[in-house]
Parts: C-alpha cells; sequence; structure tokens
C-alpha cells in the first residue's frame, strides 16, 4: 500500500512537506507536547526529532513502533507507565528523560525517520543523550530487564556499551525474538540510507548533532 519506497524518498526530496514553519518553532513545541498521552511525546518524521529531541538537547528513550504491528501496542500500557513512574521519580523538566514515540510504519515521512535512525525491524527503542543517538536495542515485551539497563546507562553518564547488551541478547534476557520487518522495504538499504540524510540536512531539516 505503501508504494516503492525509493520512489517515495524521491518525491519528498523534490517537495518535502512541511507542516510547521521555522520562524513558529517555540509555539510548534508547545502544541506538541499536548497530547492524548501526558507521559509520551508523539515524534513526527524527523523534523519532529530535530524539533523536540536534537534541537533542546534532550536525554530520551524512543519508542519506534507501526500501526501494523501487533507486539507494538501490546506494548504501549508497559510504556507509558515507565513514563509516569519515571515522571513521578523524576518530575518533568528539561532534566528529566523524554520518554517519546514514533509510527514509522506509514508514509514517507515515517519511512524517512526509519531510514535516519537506522530501524529496520519494529519494535525498536533509540536512546539520546543530549539531542545525540546514544545507543538502540530492540525488545519483544515489557517490563523488559534490558530496557531498564538501558535507561540506568543513560542515566548514569555511562558510555554505551553494545556487546553487554549483544551479550544479554545470547542469555536470552526478555526472550528476543526478531521483530516486525518494516514493510519488508528497509533492510538492505544502506546506502540509500546515507543519501537521505544528506538531502535532509542540506535543506536545513535536522541538525548535524542528532548525528555524531
Amino acid at each position: 500500500e505503501d508504494g516503492n519506497v525509493d520512489a517515495a524518498v524521491d518525491e519528498s526530496a523534490a517537495a518535502p512537506k512541511t507542516k510547521r514553519k521555522s520562524s513558529s518553532s517555540s509555539s510548534s513545541s508547545s502544541s506538541s507536547l499536548q497530547s492524548s498521552n501526558p507521559y509520551v511525546l508523539d515524534i513526527d518524521g524527523v523534523q519532529g526529532l530535530n524539533l523536540n529531541i536534537a534541537a533542546p538537547e534532550r536525554d530520551c528513550v524512543l519508542f519506534v513502533s507501526a500501526s501494523y504491528c501487533r507486539k507494538c501496542k501490546s506494548m504501549d500500557l508497559g510504556y507509558t507507565r515507565m513514563a509516569r513512574i519515571s515522571q513521578d521519580a523524576y518530575g518533568d523538566d528539561g532534566d528529566s528523560v523524554l520518554f517519546a514515540k514514533a509510527d514509522i510504519g506509514g508514509g514517507t515521512m515515517g519511512r524517512m525517520l526509519a531510514k535516519f535512525l537506522d530501524v529496520d525491524a519494529v519494535p525498536a527503542f533509540v536512546l539520546f543523550r543530549g539531542g545525540r543517538e546514544y545507543g538502540a536495542i530492540g525488545v519483544p515485551r515489557l517490563p523488559s530487564k534490558k530496557l531498564d539497563l538501558a535507561l540506568e546507562y543513560l542515566r548514569s553518564g555511562r558510555e554505551w556499551d553494545k556487546k553487554v547488551f549483544e551479550e544479554m541478547d545470547k542469555n536470552g534476557t526478555d526472550d528476543k525474538k526478531d521483530g516486525v520487518e518494516v514493510n519488508g522495504q528497509v533492510k538492505g538499504e544502506e546506502k540509500k540510507t546515507s543519501e537521505v540524510k544528506k538531502e535532509v540536512k542540506e535543506r536545513g531539516k535536522v541538525r548535524s548533532k542528532v548525528r555524531d
């Protein structure tokens, strides 16, 4: 239903659809924070990632899901509960960890975000420290010991240790299983991903600090 991803990306690059003007970023940000879920912020595409995470240099855990993923839907309540507990414990000011969610399953903006984050299967969790991508993991269900450890790493200021989380997978922590592939369109397109990132940055949609 989504069509060819390359054609969609080319069309987006030629005529990007922008709902918000840069001059109204502050008002857009405040309105974005008003959602039906007071604990989890919805991220809309790469522009939303820049506006709400990169630009304000937030520490964040981003739940990457897709509308067609049943496993993702089953984790919604658990993720909201994590966000609520975190807010109760640490507050909701600019220094606390932001809990956010992005749907990459439908439309050009979602597919471009998936490519930008190098996410090829959902559910996935991407963590940011100071607006920069910090680490990424896949978990099959919540609660998750692996996600708890990832948050501990983020809050403590420790460097991300990919081997630790790979070892947890080998040991069967959380009984990790393969996630749902993103529309069968993302795998094997690493070269195209870099081209998308370059075009998006050139158009001023994403600050370079999102990526090192």
